[in-house]
């Protein structure tokens, strides 16, 4: 947004429209596959996620979108799904969406050692 106008009884707003990047690469494509590896494992060790969601997933070819349903899946802090949506870049959404789930897992696994001791 570059401008926002007061105009007595409304808001009027100048802004420029970003177009954004499509995702197509091949490692954006990489990124895609390797995220909706982790994800599987992540379902797998959390069973309050139904696995019905991995097949709707698969249908899902844009890797931007892909990455924010599943930070909405994701039991992050509002903060933390608010800064996926604010980051532009398709491929440092995904490696930002890498990481957060690569947590989430650890946090997983060591529940997981914890309830079998």
């Amino acid at each position: 947004m570059l401008r926002v106008y007061d105009a007595q009884s409304h808001f009027d707003a100048e802004v420029q429209i970003v177009i954004a990047e499509d995702g197509t690469s091949s490692e954006s494509e990489a990124m895609r596959r390797v995220l909706i590896a982790q994800f599987d494992q992540y379902v797998k060790l959390n069973k309050k996620i139904p696995p019905e969601i991995l097949t709707s997933l698969a249908g899902i070819d844009d890797a931007g979108r892909l990455a924010d349903t599943i930070a909405a899946h994701l039991p992050l802090k509002l903060e933390q799904k608010q800064e996926v949506l604010e980051i532009f870049g398709v491929r440092k959404r995904l490696e930002h969406l890498l990481g957060l789930l690569e947590g989430e897992i650890d946090i997983l696994q060591v529940e997981k050692r914890i309830a079998a001791a």
